[in-house]
């Protein structure tokens, strides 16, 4: 009998999903700040959970990058370091800029329309100054990218970076500046199904960014 089997037959596989859920929403929320140690028995108590599950939970968190496991000292939400996170921001642009380019490639007409549509909103919040409503829209238009290029592992990976990111950053309070390239522009370059322009512009437009958020980082050391 397989380990599979024997954890499906025996319900551990989907407690150690319900574990790793739980868990990880507790670290994506900061209920678990970054930098705590995440006891066992302590969580086992507060979700009415086992103690194989959450076993289960903290080896899937540590292959996703949120938790690190200390040999003989226990388990910690991750704390990045300014390297880390300028590391993952880089990732996330080339995530991105090839995405668009996949896109550009791969979408239907009524896709295209989709993703010009929520650049538009998302530009119209940019011109009102509304910072949180806009942050919203920019996640929704980016990962609407990610998810039109059709490729379930580059979303799979995409969507643990841009958690970690945004959960074990600066607490998300980092002053980007207004990227050279709108969202507008971003998506009528992909609507344009020129591979390349797609992928120069995103690779601009998060530029931008990563260089915003070194900004950013420079001055709190400071």
């Amino acid at each position: 009998t397989s380990l599979a089997a024997m954890t499906k037959k025996y319900g551990v596989e989907n407690q150690s999903d319900r574990a790793h859920q739980l868990i990880r929403d507790g670290i994506l929320t900061s209920h678990f700040p970054q930098g705590m140690q995440l006891n066992e028995r302590m969580i086992c108590e507060q979700f009415n959970l086992s103690r194989t599950p959450v076993r289960y939970a903290f080896a899937r968190l540590t292959s996703e990058g949120l938790v690190k496991q200390i040999r003989n000292i226990g388990v910690f939400v991750r704390k990045l370091t300014d390297r880390e996170r300028v590391e993952l921001m880089e990732t996330r642009r080339v995530f991105e800029a090839g995405a668009a380019a996949l896109v550009a490639e791969k979408a239907s007409e009524e896709q295209l329309a989709e993703l010009l549509a929520l650049a538009a909103d998302a530009d119209a919040h940019r011109e009102a100054g509304s910072s949180e409503p806009l942050l919203a829209r920019d996640k929704l238009f980016h990962q609407k990218v990610i998810d039109l290029a059709g490729n379930s592992e580059m979303a799979r990976m995409y969507t643990n970076i841009h958690a970690i990111f945004l959960t074990l950053t600066v607490n998300g309070k980092a002053n980007f500046r207004t990227p050279v390239f709108s969202h507008s522009e971003i998506a009528r370059a992909i609507a344009s199904r020129d591979t390349e322009k797609a992928f120069s512009i995103m690779w601009s437009h998060l530029g931008e960014a990563l260089n915003s958020f070194r900004e950013t980082l420079k001055n709190q050391q400071d």
